[in-house]
């Protein structure tokens, strides 16, 4: 990683305020005054890092909320980050444009480097310098550890490792049985004999699983056993409550197949009857009025005196009424009357006189019949007149009323019997409430077909060489507790390989990063660890030990390694050409302390990382070998005639499959059954209309019972208006 820029926004005594390193490679070197802010800006540096730290150090110009800060950073994949960090905000972290960033990036782009260890190594100042020489002191002086602890960043590291020392010793022990990692490791070799005691044989766990699975096999069996039996229970149960309903539905067609022989009102009777009655009401007032009338005429009649006299003058009497519309005329013209009474008075007087007869004309009364007499006749007469008058009325409506009669007599003797269609009847009832029940078999019949099909093709897709439904129902397989046993140990195996790729994934990425850092350190830089001065100086030791054999010493056989050291056989010259390489590398260390512990602890942990690598390699072989053997024992838990067996994951959704591949089965078991049903149900009805036919007309047996029910109801209704005329 590289900084390209440090911006300064508003921290310390700086505003708006940037450092621009540039994106290629190069020393920078920043110098100032005292309290010029070179301090302060080396804080800003692990500010925008890692974050703020907890109190307020440089808030002194600007606010805590106001003070901000941003970098631009590019990766070693030449990658930049344009970001800013505030100290407080609800996006305190965001790309310059705004957009909220994760600090997983930046820790990315640090390649996992804490804030620790980039202030030890990439951020000194004073009070870490002074704090590394005080742990350089309190180390005794050790080169190798001061390099080290200024290469790791560390201060104290001769305290820590002995700390660490003191730590493992009370941990473990080579032959120790009380440190902790000793007692462990004692009883996991306890466990681990404890396992191989208790571990099962396969053919063992084999029989112990086909006993489950029969068990198992068993209680499936009793629960469909159950479910049946609850179903049966809950048709009995609803076959009692409609018993009753039932037999009220039987009494009341039975009373409509008594009521069928009932002939048929027509739309007018009731209108008819209401007139009928209105009649015959009137004339039973008028009939009690008629006889109220008798009645009092003839007590008028047995209370009225006659007079004999009157009586033979009923002639004259009767002429006298017929003359009474003249008298009501008369009487119009009464005025004129009285002169003419007057005048008529004076002839009566004189007629009188003539007659011999001693009276006024006034009293005529005394001499003549009463009044009241007279009108009593007279109300009789027209009471009699107004009798015969209705008497001849009522006479004219009975001779009608007989000869209607004897009419409706000779239409009934023209007329034939109705024919008996209670039973027709009857069995066309039956057949409308099954309605138009042959197209619900076809379409049901089309739909079970189309069920069908489409659960061969699902039975098809289970992967299952041979048979059907059954065959698919007698499959023995695997419980689903077994099923998530399996898909358990390969989730785990799973698992653990991917986290194994992704510890493998890491660790070349570490070792490929170490191998790129130590060619820098040692090609780029010229660093030199201890272990090549070690060997540099081991081989110049070598040649130095032949030539004083050779002529200090005078000993004879070293010519092969001589020869072996210095081709040319110029042991001097190689001495000296090796002493000055022990001596550049130890130069180097010198010169490049920082880089010498940076390139030593490098090579440790190349050489930890290929370890590393090969234990993971190790693993994953084992890993593989685990998952063969687990996937030959998954794979003879199924039966042979489902291909291929997949996973446990996969077979999960295929045991769900079959399981509604099979309740598919049972609805279409039901359906096919609920047709067989209706077809019997239509089979009969046709057997009630043609047997209630062949007793009304001839009918050809092929026919449907659609057009039974058109030509049942056609008869019905012609014995029906047949009824109703007879």
């Amino acid at each position: 990683m590289r900084i390209a820029a440090l911006h300064l926004l508003a921290y310390g005594p700086f505003t708006n305020r940037s450092l621009e390193f540039g994106a290629g490679p190069g020393f920078h070197l920043i110098y100032g005054d005292n309290e010029a802010g070179k301090s302060t800006t080396l804080r800003a540096l692990s500010s925008i890092m890692f974050g703020y730290p907890h109190e307020v150090v440089d808030g002194y110009q600007h606010d805590a909320k106001d003070i901000a800060l941003a970098a631009d950073l590019i990766g070693h994949n030449g990658e930049l980050l344009s970001f800013q960090r505030r100290r407080r905000g609800r996006n305190a972290l965001s790309l310059a444009n705004g957009t909220p960033l994760e600090e997983r990036a930046i820790a990315q782009m640090l390649g996992g480097t804490s804030q620790e260890v980039f202030e030890s190594v990439f951020a000194l100042d004073h009070h870490r310098l002074h704090e590394h020489a005080q742990a350089l002191l309190s180390g005794g002086g050790s080169l190798s550890i001061a390099l080290a602890a200024a290469g790791a960043g560390l201060a104290g590291l001769k305290a820590s490792l002995d700390r660490l020392k003191a730590e493992r010793a009370a941990l473990f022990l080579p032959a120790g049985s009380k440190p902790t990692l000793n007692h462990r490791l004692s009883q996991l070799l306890d466990l681990r004999k404890e396992a191989r005691r208790r571990q099962v044989s396969l053919p063992e766990y084999k029989k112990c699983q086909k006993e489950i699975d029969d068990v198992e096999a068993t209680l499936s069996d009793a629960r469909g056993t159950d479910r049946r039996l609850e179903a049966e229970l809950a048709k009995l149960e609803r076959i009692v409550r409609i018993l009753p309903l039932r037999a009220r539905h039987t009494a009341i067609v039975a009373e409509l197949q008594e009521l069928t022989s009932v002939p048929s009102l027509g739309a007018d009777a009731s209108e008819m009857r209401i007139k009928a009655e209105s009649e015959r009401e009137a004339a039973e007032a008028d009939i009690t009025e008629a006889e109220e009338a008798i009645t009092t005429l003839t007590d008028a009649v047995s209370k009225i005196a006659l007079d004999q006299a009157v009586l033979g003058k009923r002639t004259a009497i009767e002429t006298l009424s017929q003359l009474r519309s003249s008298v009501e005329s008369a009487d119009a013209s009464l005025p004129r009357r009285d002169a003419e009474l007057t005048a008529l008075y004076e002839t009566v007087r004189e007629l009188l006189a003539n007659a011999e007869i001693v009276g006024e004309p006034t009293k005529l009364d005394s001499l003549l019949p009463s009044l009241v007499k007279r009108r009593q006749v007279l109300s009789l007469a027209e009471k009699g007149r107004a009798l015969d008058t209705r008497t001849t009325a009522m006479t004219e409506q009975v001779g009608k009323a007989e000869k209607a009669l004897q009419l409706a007599k000779d239409g009934l003797a023209a007329t034939n019997e109705p024919r008996d269609t209670r039973v027709l009847s009857a069995a066309l009832q039956a057949a409308d409430m099954l309605g138009d029940i042959r197209a619900d078999i076809l379409d049901r019949a089309r739909a079970l077909s189309g069920k069908t099909r489409v659960s061969q093709e699902n039975i098809a897709g289970l992967g299952l060489t041979s048979g059907g439904a059954s065959r698919l129902r007698a499959l023995s397989v695997p419980s689903d507790e077994t099923v998530t046993r399996f898909r358990q140990r390969f989730t785990a195996i799973d698992a653990e390989e991917n986290t194994l790729a992704t510890g493998t994934a890491q660790l070349r990425q570490q070792l490929q990063d170490t191998e790129r850092r130590i060619a820098e350190l040692a090609h780029g830089v010229g660093a030199a660890t201890r272990e090549q001065l070690q060997a540099t100086r081991e081989a110049r030791d070598a040649v130095w030990t032949v030539l004083r054999g050779i002529y200090v010493e005078k000993r004879s056989g070293l010519d092969d390694q001589a020869a072996t050291l210095a081709d040319d056989g110029d042991l001097a010259g190689t001495l000296e050409q090796r002493t000055a390489e022990a001596d550049r590398t130890a130069d180097a260390i010198i010169a490049h302390s920082k880089e010498a512990a940076e390139l030593s602890l490098s090579m440790t942990q190349r050489s930890q990382l290929g370890k590393s690598l090969e234990d993971g390699k190790s693993k994953s072989e084992g890993i593989q070998t685990r998952r063969s053997a687990l996937e030959a024992e998954w794979k003879t838990l199924w039966p042979a005639d489902i291909a291929p067996i997949h996973p446990p994951a996969e077979m999960v959704s295929w045991l769900r499959r079959r399981e509604a591949v099979l309740h598919e089965d049972l609805e279409l078991q039901k359906d096919a059954a609920a047709i067989a049903s209706l077809e019997a149900k239509e089979v009969e009805a046709r057997a009630g209309l043609i047997d209630g036919l062949a007793a009304v007309a001839p009918v050809e047996p092929e026919s449907s019972l659609s057009e039974l029910r058109r030509l049942a109801r056609g008869l019905v209704d012609i014995a029906v208006a047949e009824s109703t005329r007879h």
